[in-house]
């Protein structure tokens, strides 16, 4: 009996030690819509928010989008762990008419197999031309 108890309490510390994950991400929202906007007020921007919910220091390694309309800005110092940070999302609808969608990726030190982890935000919209 004490050799099973004494097993099952090995296996629990065992376990509870792979619980141990390193860094992990948590956003608030993974996408924002614009709703209706008019090319002449240029720019737009929103925040996207996360959060380190692992146990060891989360990292932004770099973020990129599909085209020049989109930039992102965020700092790529080492999060603690239950620690906030953001990623600033400027989209530019210059000569656009009609929806977009543009993705966003964001790749961190998390490692998913074997390779680093990556998340994709999404901003959406429709865009009102400029009479011109």
């Amino acid at each position: 009996m004490i050799r099973i108890c004494t097993l099952i309490i090995a296996l629990l510390t065992w376990i509870g030690a792979l619980a141990k994950t390193g860094p992990e991400i948590q956003f608030d929202t993974l996408s924002h819509d614009f709703g209706t906007v008019h090319e002449k007020n240029g720019q737009l921007t929103y925040i996207f928010k996360y959060t380190n919910i692992g146990d060891a220091p989360l990292t932004i390694a770099s973020v990129s989008a599909p085209c020049n309309c989109t930039e992102a800005d965020f700092s790529p110092k080492p999060l603690a762990p239950g620690k906030s940070g953001e990623i600033k999302v400027t989209f530019t609808p210059k000569d656009m008419s009609g929806e977009f969608m543009r993705t966003i990726s964001v790749w961190t030190n998390i490692k998913s197999g074997n390779k680093k982890k990556k998340v994709i935000l999404k901003i959406s919209g429709v865009v009102i031309p400029s009479q011109k």
